[in-house]
């Protein structure tokens, strides 16, 4: 999932959002075609970036930040909100605890 908003919230109408290869390895930038769709439907997009997106950004059990130094370091609060199980709760039908 790609999510541009030029600065703005990712969440607001003009974000464009588009799916396509999970992974942007040089090997298939250089010997393959890639192709991103967009998102066009009002509906999917607002559940791609508020489901999806927001709740990979707010995930601080499964995350790593990149410092300053280009080197990347595993978040280091084990307690908050997994994405993972954030998805499997939405796949139920449960409603996720998003207060972390």
């Amino acid at each position: 999932i790609y999510v541009f908003a030029n600065g703005a919230d990712i969440r607001g109408e003009q974000a464009l959002v588009y799916f396509g290869s999970p992974d942007l390895m040089e090997r298939n930038l250089d010997e393959r075609v890639e192709l991103l769709i967009p998102v066009e439907d009002a509906d999917i997009k607002r559940r791609i970036v508020e489901q999806v997106v927001v709740n990979n950004l707010l995930d601080t059990r499964q995350s790593w930040l990149l410092g300053s130094d280009d080197q990347y370091r595993r978040h280091e609060d084990t307690g908050g909100l997994c994405s993972q199980t954030t998805f499997i709760e939405l796949a139920s039908g449960g409603t996720p605890d998003v207060s972390s």
